[in-house]
């Protein structure tokens, strides 16, 4: 077991806000309107920037405890209903919490199953309510770095106030045992693991609570939706060494009732590959093109007017033929900056050929000898200035995109395809997170916090 050193001004005031509101986690000494709310995505199944909606496959568990002296009837209803430790869901599902999501629409259920736990001889009892579902949440974000954006999703949770939980508290974080019945770690972790196969994904051993926490975590196959890479925080406990990456930025209020939530946080970058190298890069082998035209005589004005014509044509039709797969937004956004400055190119360029073939059918003897220097180098003039606009403003365009695309969106967060190749076994360790949970009124990188992104408490070893 490691050692923790005293904790430090800003830990100890977060440590207090743990035990003072919503940050609390539920344990098995909670009161009975605390809701606790684990959220795991197994899989993001569709982005769909044009609807803003984002399409995922994932778990929740809802947990709440039941005293005999204000729930007696439920609870023999429950003891009478009860296989082992699962519970009929038809009895389990007339107390389940009024706990709701940001759907878009209802989520398609797939399976759902409920246990229970009882405490002093059925004078108390833990239920839990398991349900694996389909969602679509809504996403509004912004497009204007497309195609070279970050998105941020945001999952809320909220409970509906009842006549059976008027003024609840949702609890991000759960205590899975009690420590007061403390069995011994390895045996605590064994069993764990026989009864949740996937254990690990959510849920890992914290020494100095001596409890296994569970919290709510993301964990997908990137290769369902390839042109998205996505990122998580990552265990700031671990770093240097390999560590477990899955855990889930949660906020939570300090309301009750309907002012309690819970805002779950993941953050997704697009891999540009599709719109760079199909769409894109043609249109700067076009621009290059419209360069090309310089090559054809100054007075033969019809020819290159033909040819710039031709690549404007070209340019357009490459704009409409993507634009199904383009955001439509009222904002100009990267990918159409692109667009803009490849047709205004082209203005530049044939602006130049036309004042370069006036300027050359200007009668040279009423000109200076000067004039006529000038007269003599116009065409280079016109043919630097196009090809200084095509220059500056491509290494502008390009610069720009490679720092939206590797400029992380906060601190603290890594590439959650890249962490899974570090995980080793630490997901169980003592040097696991402690609290993956930041109250809602804090800021990241606040003076208020630690300097380092203060979304959960962290255990410091000495």
């Amino acid at each position: 077991m490691s050692k923790y050193r005293e904790l430090g001004e800003d830990e100890a005031l977060m440590r207090s806000l743990m035990q003072s509101s919503s940050l609390a986690p539920l344990t098995y000494q909670s009161r009975c309107n605390e809701v606790g709310f684990i959220f795991r995505i197994k899989n993001i199944d569709r982005v769909d920037t044009l609807k803003q909606e984002l399409e995922v496959s994932a778990s929740t568990l809802i947990y709440k405890f039941f005293d005999a002296e204000t729930d007696q009837d439920f609870i023999a209803e429950v003891k009478k209903a009860r296989n082992g430790s699962i519970c009929s869901w038809h009895v389990a599902e007339q107390r389940i919490p009024p706990v709701r999501m940001n759907w878009a629409g209802d989520p398609k259920l797939e399976w759902q199953m409920a246990w229970i736990t009882q405490l002093d001889d059925w004078k108390r009892i833990r239920m839990v309510w398991e349900q694996t579902f389909t969602a679509t949440f809504k996403n509004p974000t912004s497009c204007a770095a497309f195609p070279f954006d970050w998105l941020k999703f945001k999952f809320q949770v909220w409970l509906e106030p009842s006549i059976g939980l008027p003024s609840g508290i949702l609890r991000g974080t759960v205590y899975e045992n009690d420590p007061l019945r403390v069995k011994r770690k390895a045996e605590l972790l064994a069993v764990s693991m026989k009864s949740d196969p996937v254990f690990p994904t959510w849920s890992y051993y914290n020494d100095e609570q001596e409890t296994i926490v569970r919290t709510s975590s993301f964990c997908s196959d990137n290769r369902l939706v390839p042109e998205w890479e996505f990122f998580t925080y990552r265990d700031l406990d671990c770093e240097g060494t390999s560590s477990w990456p899955y855990w889930l930025a949660t906020q939570a209020s300090d309301g009750r009732g309907f002012n309690t939530e819970l805002i779950f946080t993941l953050w997704a970058r697009r891999r540009p590959g599709f719109y760079v190298k199909g769409v894109l890069l043609c249109v700067v082998l076009t621009e290059i093109m419209v360069l090309l035209s310089f090559v054809n005589p100054r007075r033969d004005l019809h020819e290159r007017q033909s040819w710039n014509m031709s690549l404007l044509l070209v340019l357009t039709v490459i704009k409409f033929a993507s634009r199904s797969t383009v955001p439509s937004a009222p904002y100009l956004t990267m990918y159409e900056k692109k667009h803009v400055s490849a047709w205004v190119l082209i203005f530049v360029v044939m602006t130049m050929q036309h004042l370069s073939v006036i300027v050359d059918g200007l009668d040279s003897n009423i000109l200076t000898e000067k004039c006529r220097v000038v007269v003599d180098h116009f065409e280079a003039v016109c043919m630097l200035v196009a090809l200084t606009w095509f220059l500056a403003q491509n290494v502008w365009y390009w610069t720009r995109a490679y720092f939206l695309t590797t400029t992380l969106p906060t601190d603290g967060v890594g590439n959650l395809d890249n962490l899974m190749r570090s995980f080793g076994n630490e997901a169980c360790s003592d040097t696991s997170l402690a609290h993956p949970l930041m109250n809602q009124a804090q800021k990241w990188g606040t003076n208020h916090t630690t300097q380092r992104p203060t979304h959960r408490v962290r255990g410091v070893k000495a």
